[in-house]
């Protein structure tokens, strides 16, 4: 009988696509496939929560048209929805008050909303500014939330000298911001300080830039503008004769505004060569400009070409340091639309981004916001006229949640030597009841030659949810479970080289694989 081996895996580094069978040797603990899970910060490969129509009373709700919703802003106590001509507010998700019905917003493009929270007429939830790229800035605002009284006008360049047809607008240092009016679309545009709505004060002004300005990001006391080949820096901009505006490189541009977020203390975007992280260093004055989409390299040029056809959303989830990036065809099912999730975690060599693919969320737009009741809200809009919200429930509005996760092939250091594998021990974490067939798992042999055997797939032990004393029904609850286990699963077949694939096709809660156990024999070099 062979000598017996054991290799212990750390679920960590996330998916990486970029390196080839070899260099993955040595990288166990990562992923070839990675589908509907996340990175946790807290250790592992969590399968990601479901997403649900928002509110209580969504199921009443049907759009007023099969188009896109256009915009996205978690606002006052609901949502304030862009779809058409419209702009629409809810707070319930089954009633929505049309909210400029008197001046409908014509031929409207992907909307740019920002918050000023300084008004002092409205200090409770303040006041948003929405562009499109066609109408004038519209600027809504919302006050008493029991009776609401919506107050929505527009900026009239006549009266007000804002440009007539921006497609950004980010709010900085109490002044509005404004940019990419297609008549102008190197022109930054900024009103009076505390007179957002007043292109014509004397602390108004604009500059002309030499670059297409695509997105603007207030970050750490300054602006940000990104164009399409270069990005900016604004300082300054209360003093006119100290008003800066300094290159940060003239070499590295921004594809999209829908992809610029703010996460782990930087800023975050796709730019032409990959996914870029800008933040300043401990030099002061000084940006660091970073890619960290490497090990994802292969999934780049579908993002670049839906960025291309402004197909693109993102997002952040705070609490879980996590960027998400979605990029959708039009021509796709639901089902089969795509996105990319990053996570920024603390790894054996510091920060470190991990990755995942995201499959099944048809996200055109998307917001997440602390909103007035102090928590977190994910959402995104669909193609359809929906509003979802994420980060809910174990399904995808009702449909199972089907995920993958992949180990490299590993060869002990011998591909030389035929390797049985009989057994692993399985170190998973459950949040709920997880039926056997939920989790499925099957070793694939010699990259799955067709000349070697591979096997069928194995049933984990079905994860019970468990009762909390004092909450249960004697006679009829579970008592005793745990929710962390370690099990044992047994395994067959032989190769020189072995890789584990989960499999996740049925419904159960989320779940977390912490990592295994291999247990092998090496047979003969052959």
């Amino acid at each position: 009988m062979g000598q017996e081996a054991v290799l212990n895996i750390t679920c960590q580094g996330g998916l990486d696509r970029e390196k080839n069978p070899h260099q993955m040797y040595k990288n166990p603990g990562a992923a070839i496939r990675l589908e509907n899970y996340e990175a946790s910060i807290d250790g592992g490969y969590r399968r990601i929560n479901g997403y649900a129509k928002w509110g209580a009373n969504s199921g009443s709700y049907t759009p007023p048209a099969d188009s896109p919703v256009l915009g996205l802003f978690p606002y006052a106590t609901g949502i304030v929805r862009c779809q058409g001509s419209q702009v629409y507010f809810s707070t319930d998700g089954g009633t929505w008050t049309d909210v400029n019905a008197a001046s409908p917003r014509s031929s409207a493009g992907r909307y740019s909303i920002a918050l000023y929270e300084g008004d002092s007429s409205n200090y409770t939830y303040g006041t948003i500014y929405l562009a499109d790229g066609t109408n004038h800035i519209g600027k809504l605002t919302i006050t008493n939330p029991t009776t609401p009284t919506y107050t929505y006008t527009t900026l009239d360049p006549a009266t007000t000298a804002a440009p007539a047809a921006a497609s950004i607008v980010e709010v900085y240092k109490d002044r509005l911001i404004a940019a990419g009016n297609s008549s102008a679309p190197n022109v930054l545009y900024w009103s009076g300080r505390f007179t957002l709505d007043d292109f014509t004060k004397s602390s108004a002004g604009y500059i002309e830039l030499t670059d297409v300005i695509v997105g603007l990001k207030a970050f750490r006391e300054r602006l940000f503008v990104f164009c399409r080949n270069s990005i900016y820096v604004v300082e300054g901009i209360d003093v006119a004769a100290q008003l800066q505006i300094q290159p940060v490189t003239k070499n590295i541009g921004c594809m999209s505004k829908e992809s610029i977020q703010e996460i782990g203390g930087d800023l975050v975007f796709l730019a032409h060569d990959g996914i870029r992280t800008l933040g300043a260093t401990t030099k002061i004055g000084d940006i660091a400009l970073t890619t960290i989409s490497t090990p994802i390299e292969l999934l780049l040029p579908d993002i670049r070409q839906s960025a291309i056809d402004n197909n693109i959303s993102s997002l952040v989830i705070r609490n879980k340091n996590q960027y998400r990036l979605f990029y959708i065809n039009s021509g796709f099912a639901t089902a089969k639309q795509r996105g990319i999730c990053g996570t920024l975690k603390y790894g054996e060599q510091g920060l470190m981004w991990e990755w995942s693919e995201l499959k099944g969320i048809e996200s055109y737009t998307s917001a997440s916001q602390i909103t007035v009741d102090k928590y977190e809200r994910i959402y995104h809009g669909d193609l359809h006229g929906y509003v979802f919200q994420q980060e809910t429930g174990d399904t995808f509005d009702g449909s199972v949640i089907k995920s993958y996760y992949q180990t490299p092939y590993f060869n002990l250091d011998d591909p030389s030597v035929m390797k049985t594998l009989h057994y692993i021990y399985l170190t998973i974490v459950g949040e709920g009841s997880i039926p056997s067939s939920a989790l499925n798992i099957t070793a694939k042999y010699d990259f799955e030659d067709s000349g070697v055997g591979q096997p069928t797939p194995v049933s984990i032990t079905a994860i019970s949810s468990g009762s909390v004393y004092g909450g249960a029904t004697y006679g009829s609850a579970t008592y005793g479970s745990t929710l962390i286990q370690n099990q044992k699963i047994l395994l067959e077949g032989s190769g020189h080289v072995i890789s584990l694939l989960f499999i996740s096709e049925a419904a159960a809660a989320s779940f977390t694989i912490n990592g295994l156990t291999a247990v092998l024999t090496m047979g003969k070099r052959i």
